[in-house]
């Protein structure tokens, strides 16, 4: 539903799935979404996630805690994640799209934050959750950061992305669903058409993968 909506108005975007979903039950599906140049974003293959306190994040697998993680563990699911996403996309270069928006792994000495490990994997990663836009002169590649669109309106977020417009910088937005389904967040689908509508008639955004924005960006600053 999300993908050719997009493709009808020339607008491309990041799809983050977690490999070991329904996605392993849907490749031809998602071989077409990248087909028609939507980034398939690495995941990972769980979809752990950090808390301090098992009820943080009751939802998920007790084995899928972020705290039990190490820097190799982490490493080994990121890159099988990838390997699995190039045999769908045939790509090499993608973003990481923060699972929970967390970027840490281990408890106490073993702490380890992910932005040390992303770039020998991605060109960036979409980060925490800060509300804000990306500034483009400035970018930490390993924690651009990004802001919700789950339950907001088309109106509201028109407004904030004129700002960002004359400021200049990058929305990263995040959705976790359009229209209800399996996620308690989501963005109400008329909401969304209504933001693809206008933001395919404006002609002045550039609606792209963050990996392809990002890339932009590394090279504009190299350059």
């Amino acid at each position: 539903m999300v993908a050719p909506l997009l493709q009808g108005h020339g607008i491309r975007g990041t799809f983050y799935v977690p490999v070991c979903s329904r996605f392993l039950e849907e490749t031809d599906a998602w071989r077409q979404v990248a087909r028609d140049g939507h980034e398939l974003g690495n995941h990972t293959l769980f979809h752990p996630c950090y808390g301090e306190r098992r009820e943080e994040i009751n939802w998920l697998d007790a084995g899928y805690n972020l705290r039990d993680y190490s820097a190799v563990r982490w490493q080994d699911e990121v890159r099988v994640a990838n390997w699995a996403l190039k045999q769908v996309d045939g790509g090499m270069r993608r973003s990481f799209g923060n699972t929970c928006h967390h970027r840490w792994i281990g408890v106490g000495d073993s702490r380890v934050c992910l932005d040390t490990l992303m770039l020998e994997h991605f060109v960036a990663a979409r980060g925490v959750h800060t509300g804000r836009a990306v500034d483009p002169a400035a970018p930490n590649f390993t924690n651009l950061g990004t802001t919700g669109a789950d339950r907001r309106s088309f109106g509201e977020l028109r407004e904030e992305l004129m700002s960002v417009y004359e400021a200049g910088a990058w929305m990263i937005y995040t959705m976790h669903a359009v229209g209800p389904g399996e996620s308690i967040h989501f963005i109400d689908e008329e909401e969304h058409r209504r933001l693809v509508e206008w933001l395919a008639s404006e002609g002045d955004f550039w609606v792209a993968p963050v990996a392809e924005i990002a890339t932009w960006l590394q090279a504009k600053t190299n350059g």
